[in-house]
């Protein structure tokens, strides 16, 4: 089943410049592809090159042209509650007022889920990735690490059509960056759950990937699974893949 299905997606940004104020500026081309249900697709391509363009694209939180559809349903036609999507970005969000534990419960709060239900869910995604020690503190008191699991945590514990990531890890030393991804991979496996990974570094799309789609000056320059794409003979592709083998 095709959780998401996008066609023909194009979109452009008002250039800002001075004297410049009623050109566009192209970001993605003719964009198409789906993410299958219980897929994790990466999204991989240099700074600039469209990859977080198109995730937006497919959030809808950027005007576009084309058609994005959740669950065979126009993304235009669903209201933001409908679309049933959790978004988590690099910048460690959390509400600094709050303790860890009222941070993951929120989107819960919100749906009016009884207490226990989700005492229960906080409980399980705490342990999930690790931090079920934390659930008392406030976030000012925790590291970085422990400030983005919070964030993982808050978007995953809503039962969401799918889970969208922009670059989530790049703040991160790397053998947190380890460990989280095993935890997350580890969460879409057990849950089934649809995600679609925004990222620069190719490590993640090894660890992570099942189709990877590599994005290039806001075109598709390659779509399929990790071996694909290391076997792309393509200037662009070996560029951001070069020298990796993946066995």
């Amino acid at each position: 089943m095709e959780r998401i299905k996008v066609e023909h997606v194009s979109l452009s940004y008002p250039d800002t410049r001075k004297g410049h104020k009623k050109e566009k500026i192209p970001a993605l081309h003719d964009i198409s592809l789906s993410v299958h249900d219980g897929e994790f697709l990466v999204i991989i391509g240099p700074t600039g090159g469209g990859k977080s363009s198109l995730l937006k694209a497919m959030l809808g939180i950027v005007p576009y042209e084309g058609t994005v559809e959740i669950s065979g349903i126009d993304s235009n036609l669903l209201s933001p509650r409908a679309k049933r999507l959790s978004y988590v970005s690099q910048s460690f969000l959390t509400y600094n007022f709050m303790s860890v534990y009222a941070n993951i419960a929120l989107p819960l709060k919100a749906e009016k889920v009884p207490v226990r239900e989700i005492e229960k869910r906080v409980d399980e995604i705490a342990e999930v990735f690790g931090i079920g020690h934390l659930l008392s503190r406030k976030p000012t008191k925790l590291s970085q690490g422990q400030q983005q699991r919070v964030a993982l945590a808050r978007a995953l514990i809503r039962h969401s059509d799918a889970y969208f990531f922009d670059e989530p890890f790049s703040n991160l030393d790397p053998l947190i960056r380890a460990d989280l991804r095993k935890r997350l991979k580890e969460y879409q496996k057990t849950h089934h759950a649809t995600m679609v990974f925004v990222t620069h570094d190719i490590n993640d799309a090894l660890l992570l990937a099942d189709r990877v789609v590599v994005i290039v000056d806001g075109r598709i320059a390659e779509l399929g699974t990790v071996d694909d794409v290391l076997r792309s003979t393509k200037p662009e592709v070996q560029a951001l893949v070069g020298g990796v083998s993946h066995e």
